[in-house]
């Protein structure tokens, strides 16, 4: 399981939250959480 998505499920914080307080968009958000790209180092 992807890290970022393990924790927001432990935590219960919704990927729509994590992306309105990162400034970026859900689908951004999702495919972090999909392993689908790699959140910036600055992101982290």
């Amino acid at each position: 399981m992807n890290r970022i998505k393990e924790v927001l499920e432990q935590k219960g914080i919704k990927q729509i939250w994590l992306a309105e307080q990162l400034g970026k968009s859900y689908n951004m958000v999702h495919s972090y959480a999909q392993n689908k790209r790699q959140p910036s180092l600055e992101d982290l």
